[in-house]
């Protein structure tokens, strides 16, 4: 499972769910979850968990907060984000289903027409990208001070009062921005939003829109319209990526990352804080990784022995050689087990 499609979850609860439809979209509000230090989904035959949410074998999306099915999305075949915000593929057309919370803090759900039928998607309703069945990397925003085609020229840094904070969520009544990003090689799986990465069919990885660099001696963000290479990454199978940081496992199990770089908390992988750039650096004490994941600035990876290990924000692992696949929460993570189910762990600051 790529880890652009790993999936994230933490937490379940019980609550109540509204909805009601407009003459565009679906609308729902639901409560945030809460947190224990660890437990096991009752979704069991859940085939994909992202935060709050869980895809079905049916392609039924189940809400971890209310334990009810999300009758706004449909059946999906692929899943990103969270209840309050993500996109999905529809099971049958493969269109691309996305969604996000509006002004008044309603959850808005449209099908992006434009992109027509598509293999992978990442991003949200507000911003994202999905790769066109016919080839190419199609992106939307509505963020007109993200939107590459509203940028600055390339290799010029953005004027933002606050370079190192992400943009705020754009009203949904904006105009949508859509730009196709050119590959050096076709794209098989995608990582962030309307500024992300891709990883192509060579191996390598090329990244568009918004990334850091390390000028004068402070970090500054630059707008790129066509896809860069990624110095450094050969062979890439999985990829994932969370604000500024972006990593990526190889077909050798190692862990290369780019971008803004994580602080290991107390672990015996990660790597330390160094300026920001380009070029990808292999995470130390990992070299047997076959998934990844980053969320709210921790990283996690599956070992090839079923284990989890994480570093960032916080520290922790899981002795339990069983996972398949890992999902880093706001909390620590959860992990698809060999024999079934889902383990979700706290980790401690």
């Amino acid at each position: 499972m790529a880890a652009a499609l790993v999936v994230l979850a933490c937490a379940v609860c019980r609550g109540k769910t509204s909805a009601k439809t407009d003459t565009r979209s679906v609308v729902a509000t639901t409560p945030p979850p809460t947190e224990s230090s660890s437990r096991q989904n009752p979704s069991s035959n859940a085939v994909a968990v992202s935060v709050d949410l869980a895809l079905m074998p049916d392609g039924k999306v189940v809400s971890l907060t209310t334990g009810e099915i999300v009758t706004a999305l449909g059946t999906l075949s692929r899943l990103r984000g969270q209840e309050s915000a993500g996109c999905g593929l529809v099971r049958v057309s493969s269109a691309v289903r996305c969604w996000s919370r509006d002004v008044r803090g309603r959850i808005v759900v449209e099908d992006i027409a434009r992109a027509g039928t598509a293999r992978d998607i990442s991003g949200t309703l507000e911003a994202g990208c999905a790769i066109k069945s016919s080839g190419p990397v199609l992106c939307w925003d509505r963020n007109e001070t993200t939107s590459p085609e509203n940028s600055l020229p390339s290799g010029e840094p953005r004027r933002t009062p606050d370079l190192d904070s992400p943009p705020k969520p754009a009203p949904l009544s904006r105009p949508v921005h859509f730009f196709s990003v050119p590959m050096r090689a076709p794209p098989v799986a995608l990582a962030g939003t309307a500024d992300g990465c891709a990883i192509d069919i060579l191996g390598g990885v090329s990244c568009w829109g918004l990334q850091w660099k390390r000028r004068l001696g402070r970090t500054v963000q630059i707008d790129r319209r066509a896809a860069t290479p990624v110095i450094g990454v050969h062979g890439a199978r999985r990829i994932s990526q969370s604000g500024g940081t972006r990593c990526a496992t190889t077909e050798n199990g190692e862990v290369l990352c780019w971008g803004l770089r994580l602080t290991p908390a107390r672990s015996t992988a990660g790597y330390l804080d160094e300026p920001p750039d380009e070029k990808a650096v292999a995470v130390r004490g990992i070299g047997d990784a076959v998934d990844i994941s980053i969320f709210a600035g921790l990283a996690c990876v599956v070992t090839r022995g079923g284990k989890v290990v994480c570093w960032g924000a916080t520290s922790c692992h899981s002795d339990e050689a069983e996972a398949i696949a890992v999902s880093s929460t706001p909390s620590g993570f959860c992990a698809i087990r060999r024999a079934g189910g889902l383990s979700c762990q706290r980790c401690q600051p």
